[in-house]
């Protein structure tokens, strides 16, 4: 093979062009998803996790963590860059667990302000123990994230949400019929899925929305607070309210 032939083959998405959803759906089989799925479900869990599939946001500076906290005045989550020093510990919880194999137990990697939204009663031994297994067994510690589910008023269906990243303010995650996108990608399951060719996500998933071929928003002014984040949202037409 030609040396010409070789270098056109090597192509690298996120870099040459953008994440697709055959990109993501590569990395980690649905099977996977729906087997640790079907073990939440066995469990009566459903009400308590989901799973994440892992993806990279934009970095943030040492002794700094993104913690998501309500955005105000929507039905929605603002995970901000947030000093660590800055926290109380007594009132911040983790969100999101992979399995960490040198300290038997899930780490927490996504955090949220306030306490636990979810009881946990019934959250076995046998339960963690059985999905830890199977995340190491298939190397999924890496791709996949054990994550809380959000609580929903009595009678109210789980609504599908959205991601968006807006740079150095964090991440927005809003329900999915607010946000205005040309693509979207799963990266959320709270029930099983067989994904398919679908362009709409089911109930209980996260999509990360595609905005100008990427789902970043680009955000080049001072933002104060949670209403004037929402109003440049709305200002670029990616938000509906």
């Amino acid at each position: 093979m030609a040396t010409a032939d070789i270098v056109k083959l090597v192509t690298m998405p996120s870099i040459h062009q953008p994440l697709t959803k055959d990109d993501l759906m590569g990395a980690t089989e649905i099977r996977h998803i729906n087997n640790i799925l079907n073990s939440i479900i066995t469990h009566d869990l459903s009400e308590k996790f989901q799973v994440h599939l892992l993806h990279r946001h934009d970095l943030v500076e040492n002794g700094t963590i993104k913690v998501e906290s309500d955005l105000e005045g929507l039905p929605g989550k603002w995970n901000k860059p947030t000093q660590i020093d800055s926290l109380d510990l007594g009132n911040v919880h983790g969100v999101m667990y992979r399995p960490d194999t040198d300290k038997s137990r899930f780490a927490p990697v996504k955090f949220a302000h306030g306490p636990l939204p979810i009881s946990w009663n019934g959250v076995v031994a046998s339960f963690l123990g059985e999905v830890a297994e199977y995340f190491m067994k298939n190397n999924l510690a890496d791709s996949l994230a054990l994550e809380i589910a959000q609580p929903v008023k009595p009678g109210q269906p789980r609504e599908c949400t959205a991601e968006l990243e807006v740079g150095d303010y964090g991440t927005v995650t809003l329900p999915q019929s607010m946000v205005v996108a040309k693509e979207s990608l799963p990266t959320g399951w709270s029930t099983i899925s067989g994904l398919g060719d679908s362009e709409e996500p089911p109930p209980g998933q996260t999509w990360s929305k595609m905005v100008n071929e990427a789902h970043k928003i680009f955000i080049n002014k001072p933002i104060g607070g949670a209403q004037e984040l929402v109003d440049e949202l709305v200002g670029q037409q990616v938000v509906i309210v």
